[in-house]
């Protein structure tokens, strides 16, 4: 396609969205003219794709349409401007993707399903007690300069916090969709192969001295992938149920 007629189809591309979001928001292109500065005509030629729009003028229109520059150059189907999630980004470390993901299926939806589900996941996935936190303790306990007496009247009491706090966490029946998360992360497999021989045998590719007798080789880190992913959906079916009945219960 010859440059000038890609260059026509661009303009014409990002005048229609312009277009579409203006008329979605009642917004006449006088309103769009008075706060650009530029006269009414040229803002029509913008949307009909007769004139190419200038990079500061496209920022503009972005603010004053309460969109994202990237929505009107068609880099991303997210209406929403990313100023709106910024501080979520920077706060819990997703990207821009993600966010972008999670806001249009919030925005599609209208946050019946999808945000509720998410934060109940994240607030019933309460991790247990901290291990290392009472390891800790039982190791100053063990250097101070108690008396033998002392150290285990001291140790007994720690004991006692941490069962109770450990009970607590059991009785509220926490999936540890979180954990599962983390385990993933935590325990990655070296990415090598498993080889499944002709005779049916799963051995290590080091193993095997003559390729004839493979039939099939698997990758470790698939295995733990697919066993980890079958786990995560198995415990989300789960607090997808919990969370409908806890629904049903506020009705």
């Amino acid at each position: 396609m010859p440059k000038k007629n890609m260059d026509k189809n661009i303009n014409e591309y990002i005048g229609k969205r312009i277009q579409e979001i203006r008329i979605e928001k009642g917004l006449k292109q006088d309103y769009i003219a008075e706060k650009t500065g530029i006269n009414r005509p040229n803002i029509s030629k913008y949307e009909t794709g007769e004139t190419a729009i200038p990079l500061d003028i496209l920022k503009k229109i972005s603010k004053i349409l309460d969109t994202s520059t990237d929505y009107l150059l068609g880099l991303t189907e997210c209406k929403t401007p990313k100023s709106n999630y910024r501080a979520l980004c920077d706060a819990i470390g997703i990207d821009d993707t993600s966010a972008e993901i999670l806001e249009e299926v919030n925005f599609v939806y209208e946050g019946q399903y999808l945000i509720p589900l998410l934060n109940f996941l994240i607030k019933q996935a309460e991790l247990p007690p901290d291990e290392a936190f009472f390891e800790e303790k039982y190791s100053q306990i063990e250097n101070s300069k108690l008396t033998e007496k002392e150290k285990k009247k001291y140790i007994r009491k720690v004991q006692s916090i941490y069962d109770r706090m450990y009970k607590r966490w059991q009785d509220k029946n926490c999936i540890p969709i979180l954990s599962s998360i983390e385990d993933y992360f935590t325990s990655k497999a070296k990415d090598t192969n498993l080889c499944l021989t002709l005779s049916g045998e799963l051995k290590e590719e080091e193993e095997i001295t003559n390729e004839l007798y493979v039939r099939k080789k698997i990758s470790k880190q698939r295995i733990l992938d697919e066993v980890i992913l079958e786990q995560l959906i198995e415990d989300l079916r789960k607090s997808k149920e919990k969370y409908k009945k806890e629904i049903e219960k506020k009705k």
